[in-house]
């Protein structure tokens, strides 16, 4: 078969592509000419075979994968290879594509401008931009994008030992980062602005779960009253610990998510008065609890709220998450 006389051709091909690719594993598969995958069937159906356990493209594939394993002393997997190649005999081209490279890792960000993801119409840089240009350039990448594990506002600062993530590069050619200096140059490039740790190679199903994971997270709130605050005052906040809140989609994201009640549990709660019309709150919340709002009440729209239990208009002046619980993936470490 005349196919068989251009697979040595196709394959020197590959093996110069394959020299500026880090990998350790990768699949193959070909694209046949139209006649000759016609023929193949004809050849089944007249002797009633409904389909062939080793036909030409499986032969092609094991013939291309087992030369390819020999000259770069790797394997051929089709479990999450490193790297896939497609051999197109119609075309007489190899398409070569590298596989996402996944690193997790924990953020934490001192600015109140910063944004999770480019806002380029507002915000000059962004987590996503920071990290991810690091990354990238390490790894010869082409994109990237990032995955949290929830995001704060942008106002607010995020603290602690972070926020986990995972960061995804597509089309990377070098696959073994140095991570530890990737924290120190991800530091460095953004003036302390930003900072991550924690950094490990991740896998495509990781990020299911960084997204899907509903933590508790612990805050710290600086709060300004209408009125004068005293310690009865504080106690009244203080009785909100173990408390159900309901809160309506609050106004400030009802643009861009359902308008739904949702049923929130306060942990803890520790308040403490800093002046006349100044207190502190200490918060550990159920997943996706509003703050602001809880503190606020947003027109009614949370129930109970600070704003409701003082009898006076408050407003959070300044939010910080501190901590966020990631056990979640302590398993897969």
């Amino acid at each position: 078969m005349k196919i068989f006389k251009k697979i040595p051709k196709m394959i020197k091909e590959a093996e110069r592509t394959l020299g500026d690719f880090d990998f350790s594993s990768f699949v193959v598969g070909c694209v046949l000419p139209r006649k000759v995958e016609a023929e193949e069937e004809s050849c089944w159906e007249k002797k009633g075979i409904s389909r062939a356990s080793a036909n030409t493209k499986h032969k092609i594939n094991k013939l291309i994968g087992a030369r390819l394993e020999k000259k770069f002393k790797t394997r051929a997997s089709h479990a999450e290879p490193d790297v896939s190649l497609l051999f197109d005999f119609q075309k007489e081209k190899v398409a070569i594509h590298a596989s996402p490279l996944f690193v997790y890792g924990r953020y934490t960000k001192i600015s109140r401008e910063m944004p999770q993801n480019p806002m380029p119409n507002y915000y000059e840089s962004s987590i996503e931009d920071i990290v991810g240009k690091v990354l990238c350039a390490y790894a010869r990448g082409e994109e990237f994008k990032i995955h949290g594990c929830g995001r704060e506002d942008i106002d607010a600062r995020m603290l602690g030992d972070g926020r986990p993530f995972i960061l995804e590069i597509s089309e990377p050619k070098i696959r073994k980062i140095d991570l530890a200096r990737a924290e120190r140059e991800i530091s460095s490039s953004a003036d302390g602005k930003v900072g991550v740790s924690g950094l490990r190679f991740a896998r495509a199903f990781e990020v299911r779960m960084v997204k899907n994971a509903r933590p508790e997270k612990t805050y710290f709130a600086r709060v300004i009253t209408e009125k004068e605050i005293d310690n009865r005052d504080i106690a009244c906040i203080e009785k909100l610990e173990g408390a159900a809140v309901l809160q309506r989609t609050p106004t400030r994201v009802a643009h861009r998510r359902a308008d739904k009640v949702r049923k929130r549990e306060i942990k803890r709660i520790y308040a403490r008065k800093k002046g006349a019309r100044e207190l502190e709150l200490e918060i550990t919340t159920s997943a996706g609890t509003y703050v602001k709002e809880l503190i606020s009440g947003d027109n009614g729209r949370t129930r109970p709220s600070i704003s409701e239990i003082l009898g006076c208009a408050a407003r959070c002046a300044e939010l910080d998450v501190i901590k966020i619980k990631h056990e979640f993936l302590s398993d897969y470490w």
